[in-house]
């Protein structure tokens, strides 16, 4: 992981840079097709027709409250060694 962080850091500027000429085009071309940003332009262009992102973040919602969580929840509640 340390390893993808520094090649990531040596060309941070250089990507923060590249996105930033990214957004603008990103928002032309949904305006110019008629829809209201880039990732509903991006949700036709992959043909997701049979669920919505309101479905993705409902979906993203539940995994988050029951399983990452879940860990933290079962987990019994330790006693310290010197509480005895």
């Amino acid at each position: 992981m340390a390893l993808e962080m520094a090649a990531y850091a040596s060309v941070r500027e250089e990507l923060n840079q590249l996105y930033l000429k990214m957004l603008p085009l990103r928002r032309e071309l949904a305006r110019n097709t008629g829809l209201a940003d880039y990732r509903a332009y991006r949700w036709l262009e992959f043909c997701r027709f049979d669920y919505t992102p309101e479905d993705c973040r409902t979906f993203h919602d539940a995994i988050e409250h029951e399983f990452v969580r879940w860990p933290t929840r079962s987990r019994p509640k330790r006693v310290p060694t010197w509480a005895g």
